[in-house]
């Protein structure tokens, strides 16, 4: 079943998959790999157009969700 959001989602994957990867591996993990700025945004994160930040922002939403309904999953 699509959830209400898929769609809205599916534009920033689309656009910039890079950034939403990295975006919902950081909030899966709660881990920053690699050369971050200060808070763990990517290098240059606030440098960027406002819709490549908000694919970031997306993925990350993504994927500390799923941790979140994961762990719940497994409590149960």
């Amino acid at each position: 079943m699509e959830s209400a959001t898929e769609p809205e989602i599916e534009a920033p994957r689309s656009r910039w998959p890079a950034e939403f990867r990295d975006g919902a591996r950081c909030g899966f993990l709660l881990r920053f790999y690699g050369e971050r700025e200060k808070g763990g945004y990517p290098k240059g994160f606030h440098l960027w157009p406002i819709g490549r930040r908000n694919a970031w922002f997306a993925g990350f939403n993504r994927g500390f969700h799923d941790r979140s309904r994961l762990a719940r999953e497994e409590a149960a």
